[in-house]
């Protein structure tokens, strides 16, 4: 009995001749140098492309002072809100790498959203809705020369309701043992179920023994507005800015605000203004 071999085909290429496929993929002539990417490192130079990793990744510091190091601690900041969000809206990622390896052992991402230095207190505010305050006895924070061990300072972990969107300081001007002087004030702006702006002063009561107390004060009333489905914030830019009208100066907040939808809202010392 007489069979007849039936040759195997795969997208019109008929892939016992050789001299087809050679037509159709030139990259498949290893030895005819005239044909064009006709070797393999080739093709693949031909598919790939190179990222920049400065593009996604900046080397803002490293302590690597000594070729004798084993380790080399590296602080990155993250360039692409893409990879932000991989790392749950971390800025920053601390990475350590082997000097004789150059392979990386170690990495933890920073999840401080905003930081301020406020009379003797630390206060970091977190993605994850927290504010800590850090207390350092008889000393400015700004001039510390010596390293500062946060876990060993008098501390308070306040979990707030909003999501922190600001953390920021303001000069205000306040009667002080009957003169008028100008006080500085620490506010944070959360944001509410309706998307928008409420700004707060943290109060933080002195007193002699380590105990840390807060309190909010609401700088302004919040009028909500209804929305036919949460609209988030994803971009926030607020600035403290100097005016000044009839030889008087005076500080103000200015704030502008994108949501998900790309409506964009405008703040004016302290007010929601319009939205667009």
């Amino acid at each position: 009995m007489n069979t007849k071999k039936k040759n195997k085909t795969r997208a019109n290429i008929d892939l016992n001749n050789n001299s087809q496929t050679g037509s159709k993929h030139p990259w498949l002539h290893p030895f005819d140098q005239n044909h064009l990417n006709s070797r393999a490192d080739d093709y693949f130079r031909d598919v790939s492309y190179y990222l920049n990793l400065q593009n996604i990744y900046k080397v803002v510091d490293t302590c690597y002072y000594n070729e004798q190091m084993d380790y080399v601690p590296v602080l990155v900041q993250i360039m692409q809100e893409k990879v932000k969000q991989s790392f749950g809206g971390a800025e920053y990622l601390l990475q350590v790498w082997h000097s004789q390896t150059k392979k990386q052992i170690f990495q933890t991402s920073f999840n401080v959203k905003q930081y301020q230095i406020f009379e003797d207190y630390l206060v970091c505010a977190y993605h994850d809705m927290k504010l800590v305050f850090i207390k350092v006895k008889n000393q400015n924070l700004q001039r510390a020369k010596d390293d500062i061990r946060a876990d060993e300072l008098p501390q308070l972990t306040y979990q707030c309701q909003l999501p922190i969107q600001a953390l920021l300081l303001l000069k205000i001007s306040e009667k002080v043992d009957g003169d008028k002087k100008l006080v500085q004030k620490l506010i944070i702006a959360f944001e509410t179920n309706q998307n928008l702006l409420d700004f707060n002063f943290i109060i933080i009561p002195k007193t002699e023994n380590d105990k840390i107390n807060i309190s909010f004060n609401q700088a302004r009333d919040v009028f909500p507005r209804p929305l036919a489905e949460p609209d988030p914030l994803v971009q926030c830019v607020i600035r403290v800015m100097l005016t000044k009208f009839n030889n008087k100066q005076k500080y103000l907040i200015q704030g502008v605000t994108r949501r998900k939808s790309g409506s964009v809202d405008l703040y004016s010392n302290m007010m929601f203004k319009h939205t667009f």
